[in-house]
């Protein structure tokens, strides 16, 4: 799907071809902004590229939903927020990224707000994020969005077989 969404200081956008430079510098090879991701930081601008390649691809998918975020002030693209699972009953799952210069700024929960009121247009019923518990920060955004807890427990990390975190799981209605 591809769609734009807009605010006074954000501007989430379908990703696009040459985007690769700034995701590098800005967050695909930062351990920190990985650590708590299922896929390990970016060795090269190659494996961002190939990354970026795939997710065009899928914009193929009318049920993708995957925005860049540029921070306007400075036209940085400085992460991604997406739809990461869809569940019965118009349950989706959205996971974010964000280079760590961006972080403490109230960003990601404006970002997270932007897609919550566009998925609830699109007729989705409920919005669910997942976030280790260590994660203050998505911990924070999820709280700061209105989703509430509903459990944490133990799990295997997508793409990191063996790495377990405790994670908390919150969903609200739409």
């Amino acid at each position: 799907m591809l769609i734009t969404l807009e605010s006074d200081r954000l501007l989430l956008r379908p990703l696009v071809a040459g985007d690769e430079e700034m995701m590098f510098r800005n967050w695909t090879n930062d351990p920190e902004v990985c650590r708590f991701l299922s896929w390990e930081p970016h060795g090269d601008i190659s494996v961002t590229r190939a990354f970026l390649n795939y997710s065009l691809e899928r914009y193929n998918d009318p049920k993708t939903v995957r925005f860049g975020i540029v921070y306007k002030p400075d036209g940085q693209l400085i992460g991604t927020i997406d739809v990461i699972e869809f569940f019965e009953g118009g349950a989706v799952e959205i996971g974010y990224c964000m280079g760590k210069a961006y972080w403490g700024k109230g960003i990601m929960t404006e970002a997270v707000g932007l897609v919550a009121a566009k998925l609830k247009e699109l007729g989705y019923a409920r919005l669910r994020i997942t976030a280790a518990v260590a994660n203050i920060g998505s911990n924070r955004v999820a709280q700061k969005n209105g989703l509430t807890l509903i459990y944490t427990e133990k799990r295997e990390m997508r793409r990191k077989p063996g790495v377990i975190y405790e994670v908390n799981v919150y969903e609200k209605e739409l």
